[in-house]
Formats: C-alpha cells, structure tokens, sequence
C-alpha cells in the first residue's frame, strides 16, 4: 500500500504521523548550526556567469537577447499566441502601434521608491496610427482600447 492509501484509510494514523514529525523537528532545530549557514541577504542577487575563453562581445551575443528577439518577445509572438491577428506586425491593414526609440540613449529613470517616472529617450509612439509620444512630449491623443483576445466572455 502506498503512503497516501494508508492516510486516507488511516486518519488517526495520520495525524499521529503528522504529530511525530512535527515534535521531531522542534527537537531536531536546537541541534542545527544555524551559525554555520553562510550569512545572506535574501533581497540581493547576484547574477554572475562564466563562459571560460569567451571575448564580452561574444558573451553579449551569445548570452544577452538580442534587441531584435527581445522585440518579437513583446509583439508578435504575444499577439499571435492570445489570437489578436491585427497587432504585432507592421503591415498593411493591421494596427499600428510603434515606438522609436535610440537604443544607445533610451533609459529607465524611475525606481522603486519614485516610480512615476517614464524613459527617458522615447521619441516618437504611435497607438492605432495616432502619435501619442512626438519629440519626446507626451500628447492628449489616447486612441488605445481594450484588447479582448477570442478566450474573453461578457459577464
């Protein structure tokens, strides 16, 4: 018989297993070197990776997104995958929302404690064909609207 079997046919059992593992682990945690653990700050990660041989250029190729994959990521492949057959390409006929930007200047300048903020080095979005970014600026143009993909039911 398999564990759960035995539990579900077994409640006392059950519960006794429960209690025993349970009073075994309070005991269990005084004895742990809890001073040997090596001390970590939980909100901090590093992310460190090695490629041995490797130049920066190729660890920027073969390991960082290229910008182009990274756009696809955020239009097309979405799009297609929630079934909005008019967004995520530029073509004729389809909606057309695009951002210009320079990779070299664009930058993020909110944070988490003043996150209010939007990049810096957007110049020029367009949502449905209607400039809502011009020269950087902000306009009072707001053409979006919901998206509803085929899974969308009224209530």
């Amino acid at each position: 018989m398999k564990l759960a079997e035995i539990c579900v046919r077994h409640p006392v059992f059950t519960v006794m297993l429960i209690a025993f593992l349970v009073t075994l682990g309070l005991f269990s945690y005084r004895d742990l070197a809890v001073d040997l653990f090596p001390k970590a700050d939980p909100a901090t990660v590093n992310v460190e990776v090695r490629l041995p041989g490797a130049t920066p250029e190729e660890m920027v190729t073969g390991i960082v997104l290229p910008l182009e994959d990274a756009i696809r990521k955020m239009t097309s492949r979405p799009a297609a995958r929630v079934g909005l057959l008019d967004r995520g390409l530029l073509r004729p006929g389809m909606a057309a929302d695009v951002t210009v930007f320079d990779p070299a200047t664009i930058h993020d300048v909110a944070t988490f404690e003043d996150p209010n903020h939007y990049s810096v080095g957007v110049q020029y979005v367009s949502v449905n064909g209607t400039l809502v970014v011009s020269d950087g600026r902000i306009t009072s143009a707001r053409p979006g609207r919901p998206l509803r993909g085929p899974g969308y039911r009224v209530h």
